[in-house]
């Protein structure tokens, strides 16, 4: 893969609710998330929840870098004037809207401020319950999906970030816990992350499970319960169950679980997106990502893209279903270029917090299959190497039928390749460079430069490959879209048909090409 380089200098997530073919999209208008830059002192961000009414709901986090809080506005204060005053509203998007203005001086101390969404879980309705056994693919009849690989000698340890896990009557199962550790109640803040839902036990069957023999022994695993009773989760419970789970040194997780935003985020650096990136600079965690149960196209801008699956991060591992015959399910969501492989989907036995066997359909067993898949690759590494396990996940599926287009490996998981490729070792990284994306007169790095019609920039290729060229304002609204082919060499790109003035005087110029990205900001 192309090495993805990003220069962001603000960043913000979702500010509408919408909703979605699964449910609605739902977030508390008086709660959003903060990261403060790495350094900001207590007396600089106390000074900022003072101004802004502010008050600290839930947090920091502990083990990442930089310190993420849920913070609230004071229900009886309400905004500050200035806020309303400035931007005529006295909502979550008017205070963002204000704390991230250009001429701001909490640029230093902020890096990014984000809703928190509500996260579905991404199990379909169709449960039923056998009178015995199965084995999770035994129903397809079908032994060619090959998700065994063979274990190495070293330990891998898996995060479920779901509705915990039930320990009970499966033996095996138990067996690949530790009883007096077995992870942590993000919900109640307690170290029994006991399931009631069903939907985490499901999961971790799938993971460790899905074969006759017993890997117990090189691979553990444990649960963050980050969502309840109902299915109810949050960004922030993810961020948290993140936070936990560097604090235990797992090596993957498993992310069957999303929420929708109503425009176009993979290019900012939200809070969920940020922390997911600095475990894998902390601690090299791959997150294996459900890509959602919506049907519809992730790279579609003008679809509410399923995140975290949707986020153009090198750690995420995003995954959709496939059936018995080989096909993608109506109801999967799909993406050429932000979803990386498919995997069994489809009436996919496991058990449930009754330690019954139950049959579910949806993209969340799909990625519990790719985690078990990466475990056993990881316990052939003596230091885990998330992009060497990405790459032979990826490079090793089976290839789906010509003009499929359904993710970057337009291919379904075939572990027996992936231990081919991995034992090769043969190389993930294009041998071609990325386009380098910058202001003609302003050269490279972080710029602010005065964008109006006219303007051009210079993009510079060893190939010609087709991109994505993309304006968009601070509340992630895309203004100006178009897709434009990348010459060999220099390449002079004017833009046209610019916004009018508005609000905002910040914008971001992106361009997409295969499944990489740049973005550089402009100010006018």
């Amino acid at each position: 893969m192309i090495s993805k380089t990003i220069i962001n200098a603000l960043f913000l997530l979702c500010l509408v609710c919408i909703v979605s073919t699964s449910s609605a999209q739902n977030y508390d208008d008086r709660c959003f998330i903060v990261q403060f830059s790495n350094g900001t002192t207590q007396a600089e961000a106390n000074a900022l929840l003072t101004q802004y009414n502010l008050y600290v709901e839930d947090g920091p986090t502990t083990s990442l870098n930089t310190k993420f809080v849920l913070v609230c506005v004071d229900s009886v204060l309400g905004w500050p004037e200035s806020v309303i005053y400035n931007n005529g509203d006295d909502d979550i998007n008017a205070v963002i809207e204000d704390v991230t203005a250009t001429d701001s001086e909490n640029d230093d101390i902020l890096d990014a401020l984000g809703l928190n969404y509500d996260i579905d879980l991404l199990s379909l309705p169709n449960e039923s319950s056998p009178s015995f056994y199965h084995h999770p693919l035994e129903n397809c009849g079908l032994n060619s999906f090959s998700i065994n690989t063979s274990p190495g000698n070293n330990k891998a340890k898996v995060g479920l970030l779901d509705t915990g896990i039930r320990p009970g009557g499966n033996t095996e199962l138990n067996d690949f816990l530790d009883p007096s550790d077995i992870g942590w109640d993000i919900i109640n803040d307690t170290p029994f992350p006991l399931d009631d839902n069903g939907h985490g036990t499901h999961m971790a069957s799938s993971i460790t499970l899905s074969t006759p023999t017993n890997l117990s022994s090189v691979l553990s695993l444990q649960a963050f319960k980050t969502h309840d009773l109902t299915g109810f989760a949050s960004v922030w419970n993810l961020i948290k169950g993140i936070d936990k789970a560097v604090l235990a040194e797992v090596q993957i997780i498993n992310m069957s679980n999303s929420y929708t935003a109503p425009y176009d985020h993979r290019f900012s650096n939200a809070p969920l997106l940020a922390a997911i990136e600095e475990a894998a600079d902390i601690a090299g965690i791959l997150f294996v990502a459900a890509a959602g149960n919506d049907g519809v196209d992730n790279d579609n801008t003008n679809n509410p893209s399923n995140y975290p699956a949707s986020f153009l991060a090198d750690n995420i591992l995003a995954v959709t279903a496939i059936d018995c015959n080989y096909s993608i399910p109506s109801w999967a969501n799909t993406g050429a270029t932000s979803v990386d492989i498919a995997a069994p989907g489809v009436d996919i036995w496991g058990l449930d917090h009754n330690q019954q066997f139950v049959e579910k359909s949806g993209t969340s067993s799909a990625a519990a299959f790719v985690t078990r898949v990466s475990a056993m690759l990881a316990t052939q590494q003596t230091t885990f190497d998330y992009e060497k396990v990405k790459c032979a996940i990826i490079n090793g599926a089976k290839e789906m039928p010509v003009g499929s287009n359904i993710s970057v490996s337009n291919g379904y998981l075939d572990a027996a390749k992936a231990q081919i490729v991995f034992d090769t070792g043969s190389p993930c990284t294009a041998t071609s460079p990325s386009p380098n994306l910058v202001p003609t007169t302003l050269g490279t790095g972080i710029v602010e430069a005065s964008i109006q019609n006219g303007a051009f920039l210079s993009i510079t290729s060893e190939k010609e490959q087709p991109a994505r060229l993309s304006i968009f304002n601070t509340l992630g609204q895309v203004l100006y879209t178009k897709e434009i082919i990348i010459q060999e060499g220099q390449n002079k790109y004017t833009l046209e048909g610019l916004p009018q003035q508005t609000s905002s005087s910040v914008y971001f110029c992106n361009l997409q090409y295969g499944t990489e990205s740049e973005t550089i900001k402009f100010v006018r």
